[in-house]
């Protein structure tokens, strides 16, 4: 698997003007180009037509500027719309060759620049020093500058994947907006991470952008634009801290399956205006595929589960009733009267149905292919509880 890791490194001339001559030349091709109505979507033709204007015009090494027209090229593949001008680029990044542009060795980064190599040295973190242990190889990596003008150098690196658990407990998360993840394991444990701070946090980046929107003077479009982004940074860090704190619980409980809900429709949820606006800004798919990377790394198995009824289903008998859920916070079963959180009944239903398809009872499908987001689980709480061969009892004794 590719890993990319992110290294800040000082603010050379040569390496800001090497970005900037490279997106000269990007915009001076891709405008050429356009206006003549030649094959943008062909290197191999860009190259042909304009390869000697790029290294007279922009001075810069036969391989950077060979590489120009590639990324033209796919600039263009990619956008499926119809063009009325030609596609502009932004002073932002460049894309360097291990071995033909930078070469990284111990802390010391040596790289490509308009005016010939330059050595730079970058500090690594003990996480970073393991990952680049076990690195099989160095892949194309990439040059970035920011808005304040900061460089940081993208290593990307391939390590050996680790083998999945055939073996241990299994796990399931309830994701929400109050309490960020819930987790239930097969023993009956439980880890809860509160996401109240986090909700606070965003409804104060809310009410300032609302604030500012509504001054609309210059220094208050200043004051927006230097807000931009930082709250789906806050956000992205506390993703990872979420993972982090997940993985950790399970390595801890010998957990070797762990069961999330597919909530790729959630947008499509008819709310409130406000419950709207948090279910659709929240990050529940950069957590899924930040917790599906990272628990490779542990060699965990993670398995996409369809969330239908697991809130209204009892997880002691499986009775499924949207009356059940008493409040955001209670669960109270119709039938049995059975009580618990309503983040944790979830959460146990979800396990439930990961140790199902760790077992091969819910679809056939091998383990190692457990993706059952089109399960239908209407009724089947219930079914599933009682039964002698899937009931909880008789998977404990199984497993």
């Amino acid at each position: 698997m590719n890993i990319t890791l992110k290294f800040k490194i000082v603010n050379d001339n040569d390496l800001i003007l090497t970005i900037k001559q490279y997106t000269n030349a990007l915009n001076f091709v891709s405008q050429s180009a356009f206006a003549n109505n030649e094959k943008v979507k062909n290197p191999l033709k860009l190259q042909k037509q304009y390869y000697f204007d790029v290294r007279e015009k922009f001075n810069l090494p036969s391989q950077m500027s060979c590489k120009i027209f590639r990324d033209i090229a796919g600039k263009y593949k990619a956008n499926k719309r119809k063009l009325k001008k030609a596609i502009s680029f932004k002073e932002t990044h460049i894309n360097y060759t291990f071995n033909r542009d930078f070469i990284f060795k111990d802390d010391i980064l040596s790289i490509t620049t308009i005016n010939g190599r330059k050595k730079f040295k970058v500090n690594i973190c003990d996480y970073y020093k393991k990952l680049l242990d076990k690195s099989i190889r160095y892949s194309d990596s990439i040059l970035v500058k920011d808005r304040k003008g900061n460089l940081y150098f993208c290593l990307v690196i391939e390590i050996p994947e680790k083998e999945l658990t055939t073996i241990g407990g299994t796990a399931g998360i309830d994701l929400g907006l109050s309490k960020l993840a819930t987790v239930s394991t097969n023993s009956g444990k439980t880890l809860v991470i509160n996401g109240g701070k986090v909700k606070d946090h965003r409804n104060k980046f809310l009410k300032l952008r609302k604030r500012l929107q509504h001054k609309g003077t210059r220094s208050a479009k200043r004051r927006l634009k230097s807000l931009s982004g930082r709250e789906s940074r806050y956000m992205r860090d506390k993703n990872f801290c979420t993972v982090k704190k997940i993985l950790n619980f399970a390595v801890e409980n010998n957990i070797g399956y762990i069961g999330i809900e597919d909530l790729s429709g959630i947008r499509n949820s008819k709310l409130r205006k406000e419950q709207r606006r948090q279910l659709n800004s929240w990050a529940f798919y950069q957590f899924r595929s930040i917790i599906e990377y990272k628990a490779k790394l542990q060699g965990i198995n993670i398995t996409i589960l369809n969330p239908r009824y697991t809130s209204q289903a009892c997880s002691k008998c499986g009775h499924t009733e949207k009356s059940n859920r008493k409040s955001q916070k209670l669960f109270v079963c119709k039938s049995c009267g059975f009580k618990q959180n309503a983040d944790i009944n979830a959460s146990s239903n979800i396990e439930f149905l990961t140790r199902l398809i760790r077992s091969n009872f819910l679809d056939g499908d091998s383990v190692n292919n457990p993706d059952v987001a089109s399960v239908d689980t209407k009724g089947l709480f219930s079914q599933l509880r009682r039964s002698l061969v899937t009931s909880p009892s008789a998977l404990a004794l199984g497993s």
